[in-house]
């Protein structure tokens, strides 16, 4: 698990049948805050990774990590995790806060598809799909550009659709898939702490399409294996503890 305090958040409580509410802070003991968490499980090929809206993601966790390498004094290290993908529907795409790029593969029944045919003058049975990648300048969010594009060509004929993305600012780049193409996330219905990490596992292991994007993973070289002697100590929850406190 790793939290994260929301100390300026406003936070109601609100009571359903009377429908009052108030500031949660309220409620809290002296010395107590309001946080949110994640949950996370790893094997040595894939971590899982499990939070609400407000929790901390991979970002968040990424930078615990690299904290306690600098703690270490391993300079020449620098933990990074790489994503397969996430799946969206074309409502949550418009919400992204940053896009980089975006690449879409229409066929015969998109208009973007027959303007693109007509333009170039050639047969349409002649071509099977028409693949388009938009990439904007360094630093440079094209949201705007991906929501026009959605926008004119809807989604009839839209065989696939990928946007390297941040669902918010302080994310890592992520891919998000549109459409069935790349179900990689899952929704985790239990809000009992002791159920959550044996739903992260069992979702993972039970989709094709994770476990084939993994497998395509370490085909193509992307994961490494490294053994950092450094770092097995932190297996040991007490030496984090001793780390983090100076």
């Amino acid at each position: 698990m790793i939290g994260g305090t929301r100390d300026k958040d406003i936070i109601k409580a609100v009571n359903r049948g009377s429908l009052k509410c108030e500031d949660i802070h309220e409620r809290l003991e002296k010395g107590e805050t309001t946080g949110f968490v994640g949950y996370f499980t790893l094997n040595d090929r894939t971590l899982g990774l499990v939070s609400t809206t407000r929790g901390p993601r991979t970002a968040a966790l990424s930078r615990l990590i690299n904290a306690i390498i600098q703690k270490l004094r391993l300079p020449e290290w620098r933990f990074h995790i790489g994503t397969l993908g996430t799946c969206i529907t074309v409502e949550e795409a418009r919400t992204l806060a940053f896009m980089s790029q975006t690449t879409l593969t229409v066929s015969e029944q998109n208009p973007l598809f027959r303007k693109f045919v007509k333009m170039i003058g050639c047969d349409a049975n002649d071509v099977r799909a028409l693949t388009i990648k938009l990439q904007g300048k360094p630093k440079r969010d094209i949201g705007s550009v991906v929501g026009q594009t959605l926008s004119t060509t809807g989604t009839d004929g839209l065989d696939r659709m990928s946007i390297r993305a941040r669902a918010s600012l302080d994310d890592d780049l992520t891919d998000f898939h549109l459409m069935t193409d790349g179900r990689l996330s899952e929704d985790i219905d239990s809000q009992n702490e002791l159920t959550i990490i044996s739903q992260v596992r069992s979702k993972f292991n039970g989709n094709p399409e994770a476990l084939n994007a993994l497998r395509r993973a370490h085909q193509n070289n992307t994961c490494q294996s490294t053994e950092i002697p450094a770092l097995v100590q932190l297996s040991d929850v007490l030496y984090w503890r001793r780390v983090l406190a100076g």
